[in-house]
Order: C-alpha cells, then sequence, then structure tokens
C-alpha cells in the first residue's frame, strides 16, 4: 500500500474503547477521511474502506485473572471482523487492531497489570491478512500516551505498509523479530510426590507430553480429556468392528461413531498403560473444562504442582465464513478453560506452567481466525503469570503441527507445500520437559520442524 492511499469514499469504523477510538476519528477526519466510531456489537455499512478495532484498556488487580468481560470483548470483535470480511475485501480497504499492552505487545511482562487476553487481537489480525488480499492487515500495541499523541501514532501507522506488528511507544516505533534458541538439556522438573494436570486427552499429542514427563520424573498425572473412561473392549479388527455393529441393525453414521469410540477407548488404554510402565500413577477423568463447576469438583481431589494445558479443538473456515458458535467452542477451550482451571488451583503450589499454544498465533493462518486469537491470549497470559509466579517455570510453546493429533493425513500435504516439517510426538513430548525444566527461561517460544529448533520472541 501506497503512504496515505485509502479506497475512495468509503467511510473507516473505528469500534471499541469510545475515549481512543473518538480521539482517531477525529485525527482521520482532519486529515479529510470519512470516519466514525461505533461500539463493537454494531452493525457496518455496505461500503467500508476501513475498520479499526480498538481493545479496552483494562488493568487487573495483582491476583486477579481476567474475566467474562475481556472474554465477551474478544467474542465481539471476532465477529465484527467477521461482517467486515466480504466488504473490506470488495474495497480493498484497510484493518487493524490496536491493544494497549506495553507498546511491545506484552513482552515487558505486563507489570502494570495489563489484561493479557486484549491480546488475542493481533491473532485476528494476522489471520485476515492471510485471507483477504488486497486489504491491508496490521496489529497494533501501545504504550500508555495521552490519547491524541497515541491517535496521531496510530493514524501514521495505518497509513504505510509495512510489518504485520507494530508496537508503538514514545520513543518509537518497535517490530517484532523472532531469534533461534537451541534446545536446552532436560533437567527432572517434578519429583514423584508431585501431580501434574494434563488437559487434552490420553491420545496424540497430549499423549506423547504425559509419557515424555513419565519417562523423566513420574510425576502422579492427571489426565482431563472429553471422551469418558473407556469401556469393555470390542474385539476385532476396524472393518470387524463394522461388521459387528451392522449386525446390530445400526445405521451408518451410528457405526461410524461406535467403531470411532471403540478406536478411541483402545488408544486411552494403550496411554495409560504406557504412562504406568513408565512409573507414574495415572488417573484419567472426563472433564470439560468449559465447566467451572465441574473443573473446581474435580480438582478437590487433589493437589496440582503442574499444569500442562494443551486441550484444543478446530474448527477451520474462512472469517466470513465463521460463526460465533465456532469461536465459543475454540475459544472455550483453550482461554476459559484456563481461567476456571486456575481459578481452582493454589497457583502458590505450581512449579511448573505450559500452555499449549501454536505456530498460528505467531504467523497467522487462513481458517484459524478464532485459533489465532485464542492462542494469543494464552501467549500473553503466560507472560502475566511468568512474573506472578517466580517459583514456577511458565511458557506458552507455539507448536507447529504434530505428527499426530488434529494434524490428519489430509492436512499432511499442505504444511509439506509450505515447508513445515512435522514435529515427531517423541520429539515433541521431549522439547516439553526441557522447557519445563528451570533451565530454560523463555516464556513465549515457537517450535517448528522434526528437528526440534526453537525461536523465541524478543522486542
Amino acid at each position: 500500500r501506497k503512504p496515505g492511499v485509502f479506497p475512495a469514499g468509503a467511510p473507516i469504523v473505528v469500534a471499541g474503547e469510545a475515549g481512543l477510538g473518538a480521539a482517531v476519528v477525529e485525527r482521520l477526519t482532519a486529515l479529510g477521511f470519512s470516519a466514525q466510531w461505533a461500539p463493537i456489537d454494531a452493525g457496518l455499512p455496505e461500503a467500508l474502506g476501513g475498520l479499526v478495532i480498538i481493545a479496552p484498556s483494562r488493568r487487573l488487580s495483582p491476583t486477579q485473572l481476567w474475566d467474562d468481560a475481556s472474554e465477551r470483548f474478544a467474542r465481539r470483535a471476532f465477529a465484527l471482523a467477521c461482517r467486515a470480511a466480504k466488504p473490506l475485501q470488495a474495497s480493498r480497504g484497510v484493518f487493524a487492531t490496536v491493544t494497549r499492552l506495553d507498546g511491545s505487545f506484552g513482552l515487558s511482562g505486563l507489570t502494570a497489570e495489563q489484561d493479557p487476553v486484549a491480546g488475542a487481537l493481533a491473532g485476528l489480525a494476522k489471520t485476515a491478512g492471510k485471507e483477504w488480499a488486497g486489504v491491508s492487515c496490521k496489529a497494533l500495541d501501545a504504550a500508555e500516551l495521552p490519547e491524541s499523541a497515541l491517535a496521531e501514532l496510530i493514524v501514521s501507522e495505518l497509513l504505510l505498509s509495512g510489518p504485520d506488528e507494530v508496537g508503538l511507544a514514545a520513543n518509537g516505533k518497535r517490530a517484532l523479530t523472532l531469534e533461534e534458541r537451541p534446545a536446552t538439556e532436560a533437567s527432572a522438573p517434578f519429583t514423584e510426590d508431585d501431580t501434574v494436570l494434563i488437559t487434552g486427552g490420553a491420545r496424540g499429542v497430549t499423549a506423547a507430553a504425559a509419557l515424555a514427563l513419565a519417562k523423566a520424573c513420574r510425576p502422579t498425572l492427571l489426565l482431563w480429556g472429553r471422551s469418558e473412561k473407556p469401556t469393555a473392549d470390542v474385539p476385532g479388527s476396524e472393518a470387524e468392528l463394522k461388521k459387528h455393529f451392522a449386525a446390530q441393525g445400526m445405521k451408518p453414521k451410528e457405526i461410524a461413531a461406535c467403531v470411532k469410540r471403540v478406536l478411541a477407548d483402545r488408544e486411552i488404554r494403550a496411554t495409560l498403560a504406557a504412562l504406568e510402565a513408565a512409573g507414574s500413577q495415572v488417573v484419567y477423568e472426563a472433564v470439560d473444562v468449559r465447566d467451572a463447576a465441574a473443573v473446581k469438583t474435580a480438582l478437590s481431589k487433589h493437589k496440582i504442582q503442574g499444569l500442562v494445558h494443551g486441550a484444543g479443538v478446530l474448527a477451520d473456515k474462512k472469517l466470513e465464513d465463521k460463526t460465533v458458535e465456532s469461536f465459543d467452542a475454540v475459544w472455550g477451550t483453550k482461554v476459559t478453560g484456563l481461567r476456571n482451571i486456575l481459578s481452582a488451583l493454589d497457583l502458590s503450589a505450581l512449579k511448573g506452567l505450559v500452555l499449549f499454544s501454536s505456530s498460528t498465533a505467531r504467523y497467522g493462518r487462513a481458517g484459524q481466525g478464532d485459533y489465532a486469537m485464542a492462542n494469543e491470549a494464552l501467549n500473553k497470559i503466560a507472560r502475566l503469570l511468568n512474573r506472578r509466579l517466580p517459583q514456577a517455570r511458565v511458557a506458552a510453546i507455539g507448536w507447529g503441527p504434530w505428527d499426530g493429533g488434529m494434524v490428519t493425513d489430509a492436512l499432511k500435504p499442505l504444511f509439506a507445500a509450505e515447508g513445515v516439517g512435522l514435529i515427531g510426538l517423541e520429539v515433541g513430548g521431549n522439547l516439553l520437559v526441557s522447557e519445563l525444566s528451570q533451565g530454560s527461561r523463555a516464556v513465549e517460544l515457537v517450535v517448528l520442524g522434526t528437528a526440534g529448533q526453537r525461536a523465541l520472541d524478543v522486542g
């Protein structure tokens, strides 16, 4: 985009926080643009030249977690971007998100107790940039500055091409870079007397993580998944199972569901057996992390020293085709679920806490706007928790695709075409153990490829 070029005649909508929003509108108007402020859940004009979403500047008390209000804003911002997808692509307009973490996307550690969930907006902007051809998409994060001065910085950045993430501070602008870091030698992060909660079930990626921890330090492992505890096995191959259930008069969909459950149960049993063989005591429970009451009840029976939050859901579609229901499923599992867990834990007892984020949050990915937002929120939550819990190793790991879990055979050629290698299950599990060791203090990491190479975000 050339400096100063906006779609002719189409209005620019500035949505969200009213104070800074009004200052941005005033600045745009002074430069001759048609601009208007709107609440975050407003409708949009049919012709749209630009959309700027400004998150509220919220502060938490030193012991307070984010709340429903934070998550509702993220949901509404997502819905507004979905409504803007078609008109912005038609006008080849401008889309930007604005947060006020610290002027460097939370990399200073959110020392003023900024609400970390606002950081989700950067994932939305980066995903839009992958989906919306011809639209200038940018995520901005600002330090605390007077609104008039900040509005001028924001508008000047909207008029320029450049990095898709820009920090705005009193002493200038900042861009994020990635610094290569070699993996460190793993040490045992827990002892046999510790209990580690792992969300995400007993199959695939989280199973590999649990097995690596069991081999390294043999803690008690509490595994939470969506699947109920395995029932009695039905013997036979997949083909034989289909025949077995067909003989009971089931319809094709019922047969497929029953076969899927039997195979999943077998995988869960195999995981539990492998963990016990490695020396860990294992408890598997079916818990929906989105249910705060269920989480509180389940955790009342356990003292937790470690948390690996690996639960996740995908609902891939372009933003213009997304629904708030799909957002709720993806976001609720990652972010609301984590809030429910943290609210029920004795945080002072934690020795280690790892949040399974995704490289989608760092780079954006077409079809995964809600997933990018949820994982960017986890990245910033890790920043805040790292400062608040000095006794614990805290990290958000932005995993690339694993050779298992949510990466299906249909998706593997896509990643191969992008030159993104798959992370082997054993390699990924060992990297998790390494990152939980006290030797490394990186908080936001990106892990790509089977070699386990890692990159650390730095300001």
